[in-house]
């Protein structure tokens, strides 16, 4: 991650790169992300592309696009029952359980433009894996943290 510049407190413009996965190039992404804090400690992510202008293209990297992407973050709260939906892929069936304190529910939307040419098996499967991915290693994180 490259940070490129602050908006405020809470935005900033950074440049992401992620490795290639055979038989696709590297990618790369510019973005302008903000965050929020209520006041029940639930927080709110928001990510999307920012102007390319911002920075350039890098030489052997495809510039991918975010149309949008979020996360809202809900601590485990007494007075409010919070229901986790468990699913290890689209075409498995989806497992409720409740959270615990200590926990909090993740929910991730994602609308993603990788750019270039690719095989629509191969975008399939980085469209549903890659989230799932993303959310482990945003776990283990805090799991390390804590």
């Amino acid at each position: 991650m490259q940070f490129i510049s602050k908006v405020d407190d809470e935005t900033s413009i950074r440049r992401i790169c992620f490795k290639g996965v055979w038989p696709t190039a590297p990618r790369d992404f510019v973005l302008c992300t903000t965050w929020q804090e209520q006041q029940d400690g639930t927080v709110f992510i928001a990510s999307m592309s920012a102007d390319d202008s911002l920075c350039a293209p890098q030489k052997g990297y495809v510039r991918g696009s975010i149309q949008i992407s979020g996360y809202f973050i809900e601590p485990y709260s007494a007075s409010r029952a919070v229901t986790v939906e468990l699913c290890s892929s689209l075409s498995a069936p989806a497992l409720s359980t409740a959270i615990s304190p200590g926990e909090c529910k993740v929910t991730l939307v994602a609308h993603t433009e990788l750019g270039g040419s690719l095989p629509a098996s191969v975008i399939n499967m980085l469209s549903t894996q890659a989230p799932v991915k993303m959310l482990a290693a945003i776990g283990d994180i805090v799991k390390k943290a804590t």
